[in-house]
């Protein structure tokens, strides 16, 4: 089953419930299913049947999931920790 490795990082390594994991992931699929539900809507929106909208849609897209992850965990530790490594990566 897949929560095997989950159990077994949060009860004896973190030493925590395996609860707070399976309400992250219901968090993350919450996230996940509204992401795709205004994508859905927005794209919906862009009526071009041409390789224009197509590029216009694919841009959409994008910027409203990295928009969306940007306002929802911007502020956290783990992206502040994910940002850094990224800029030691391109900033040289």
């Amino acid at each position: 089953p897949f929560w095997i490795e989950a159990y077994i990082l949060y009860k004896h390594f973190w030493g925590k419930g395996l609860g707070k994991y399976f309400l992250k992931q219901f968090e993350y699929l919450v996230v996940t299913l509204g992401s795709c539900f205004l994508i859905m809507k927005v794209i919906g929106l862009i009526s071009m049947h041409s390789w224009c909208g197509f590029f216009l849609k694919a841009f959409s897209c994008a910027i409203i999931s990295c928009g969306l992850i940007f306002l929802l965990y911007g502020r956290s530790e783990s992206f502040k920790y994910f940002f850094v490594k990224v800029k030691k990566i391109f900033v040289r």
